[in-house]
């Protein structure tokens, strides 16, 4: 049983930050951080839905950032007064919170998939807290920290931007498959992550999550597959189990991803 006594609450969120780690950021500034990204989550998907797996998760700090499976613990790597690092790298571990069975054992083969997901949620957070505290800042002071969450989303589309042609990018991306499902950090033989789909995550986001609001409804079905079920499909049969579950208004994104890898789907 863990000791709440060393960890601040955030609101009523169910999620506990560790005290005195995170460097010369207070903890109610990170906390203050973190409150705004769960708003945003709660927004898209629904505060009771981000709450399901369990009574309390808490936030600690450690290397490297991750959610550990059992859905308790987030691990943050990033200390100070760096908001769109706690914002880039809490927003990646949130998503693989909710999208997490609660009794998993393993990870699902199409992990790859849900890191490209995990990552595209960093673009989400990082685009929506920059028009956020333009209008509504944690602290007045905070106002022009929006300029900077703008400038690091740019940022951020300029390190995952590919060479490879738009036109061939699909062809690409599919003929990886069977690797990513192997080593679905793509690393290398010494152990560097070239995650070369994280390319697709700007595009997921801007072409079809940014303005869809049933993008987030989608994926709510697509978290319902098991990893026990979803280790038996091929990315294929992923995909239109999916599409299966999602009602005619949902289809639309899942058949949009799809596209992306030159797959048609069928009802």
């Amino acid at each position: 049983m863990i000791d709440l006594h060393n960890f601040f609450t955030i609101g009523k969120t169910g999620f506990y930050l560790k005290k005195n780690v995170w460097g010369n950021a207070k903890d109610e500034e990170v906390m203050s951080v973190l409150q705004s990204i769960l708003e945003i989550f709660a927004d898209s998907y629904g505060n009771d839905y981000i709450q399901r797996h369990n009574i309390y998760t808490i936030i600690l700090k450690g290397s490297p950032p991750r959610c550990f499976y059992g859905n308790k613990k987030i691990q943050l790597n990033v200390s100070g007064c760096f908001w769109c690092k706690y914002a880039y790298q809490f927003s990646h571990e949130l998503y693989h919170y909710i999208s997490m069975s609660p009794k998993v054992n393993k990870p699902s083969k199409h992990l790859w998939f849900e890191e490209m997901l995990a990552n595209m949620h960093s673009y989400f957070i990082i685009d929506k807290l920059s028009y956020k505290w333009k209008i509504k800042p944690p602290y007045p002071n905070w106002v022009y920290y929006s300029d900077a969450f703008q400038e690091y989303y740019v940022g951020m589309i300029e390190d995952d931007k590919t060479d490879i042609h738009i036109d061939e990018l699909a062809v690409f991306l599919y003929n990886n498959i069977p690797l990513w499902e192997k080593n679905p950090y793509d690393e290398d033989y010494i152990g560097k992550r070239l995650r070369r789909y994280d390319s697709l995550s700007p595009i997921l986001y801007e072409n079809i999550f940014r303005s869809n609001k049933h993008s987030w409804e989608s994926l709510k079905k697509l978290h319902e597959i098991s990893d026990n079920d979803s280790n038996k499909m091929t990315f294929h049969e992923y995909l239109e189990t999916w599409f299966k579950r999602c009602n005619e208004t949902e289809r639309l994104v899942v058949t949009k991803i799809a596209e992306m890898f030159r797959l048609s789907l069928t009802p």
